[in-house]
């Protein structure tokens, strides 16, 4: 089985270990929250992290292409993408801790998880935040990415 396979089963395993930790009369603290947040991190972002991990380890010991910095409004796109992607991961940690709280039936025991919620509007708003300085200030090309640039244009054959 491939890694790409076996990490909604260890993503459930995780959900199914703490539920069951929870139910046998465990206090709820913060390693408890820790599993629905990642759980949600690793729905919406684990396909993308993994890439970002390739393009860098190929690039550093097989000899790949160094990877590319986006800026300007394709940097601004991909921050708003990250808007979205932030915004379902934290509904699905969000629901993964509601049916925690559910599950556990004792509010006293499970108090600790409902902290998941202010963690989760708060990366939230700084996401949200990174999102629309983008749009304020946007990254621009490095020195190295302009030279290119206009390396290549002062050598294509000028469009009548």
């Amino acid at each position: 089985m491939g890694a790409a396979r076996q990490r909604p089963l260890i993503d459930l395993a995780l959900l199914i270990a703490t539920a069951m930790h929870l139910r046998s009369g465990a206090t709820a603290g913060v390693e408890h929250g820790v599993a629905p947040i990642y759980i949600g991190f690793s729905v919406t972002y684990g396909h993308r992290l993994i890439g970002w991990a390739d393009v860098r380890f190929a690039h550093r010991f097989a000899g790949g292409p160094a990877p590319s910095k986006p800026y300007g409004m394709t940097y601004a796109r991909l921050c708003w993408g990250d808007v979205v992607r932030t915004s379902i991961a934290a509904v699905i940690a969000g629901g993964l801790t509601a049916l925690l709280m559910w599950w556990v039936n004792d509010p006293a025991k499970s108090e600790a998880l409902r902290q998941n919620y202010h963690w989760l509007i708060i990366v939230w708003v700084i996401e949200l935040g990174w999102a629309i300085s983008s749009l304020i200030w946007p990254r621009r090309a490095s020195r190295d990415e302009s030279a290119t640039a206009s390396q290549h244009a002062s050598h294509s054959p000028a469009k009548p």
